[in-house]
């Protein structure tokens, strides 16, 4: 899976205006599978399907819930969010202010798409959090 092969299945402007790795994710994030279903994606379905599911342990995933949920994250990744060496934490924070960036352009191009309709998600337009476990 890469912007050649999801070029024929995104709106030109879709594909001239987000990156590849927005694209691709974008596409993962539509097609991303249920609990313990298998994607619905005609195409890469079987290639999605054995992508991991669960980022509990990352720490992107402890400063999105940390900062953007405006919650505290369970299982004391709080207090290793606090822990981290400088050089670490300002990389991680680089990595949260891409993350928001890449988000928020495919958000956008989500909610313009209207692509939940043939989703595995059918609220996936509705939400404006993005799901990180």
């Amino acid at each position: 899976m890469n912007v050649m092969t999801l070029k024929p299945f995104y709106p030109l402007q879709t594909v001239k205006t987000l990156t590849a790795i927005q694209l691709i994710s974008m596409h993962l994030l539509i097609w991303r599978p249920d609990g313990d279903e298998d994607s619905k994606d005609p195409l890469f379905g079987p290639y999605i399907s054995t992508l991991p599911r669960d980022f509990s342990s990352h720490p992107l995933t402890w400063i999105v819930c940390s900062k953007h949920l405006r919650q505290g994250c369970t299982g004391g990744k709080d207090a290793l969010l606090q822990s981290l060496p400088p050089g670490i934490s300002s990389q991680l924070e680089c990595l949260y202010s891409r993350f928001l960036n890449d988000w928020c352009k495919v958000h956008s191009f989500m909610v313009w798409l209207s692509v939940s309709a043939g989703s595995s998600h059918s609220n996936l337009c509705a939400d404006a959090v993005p799901r990180v476990s």
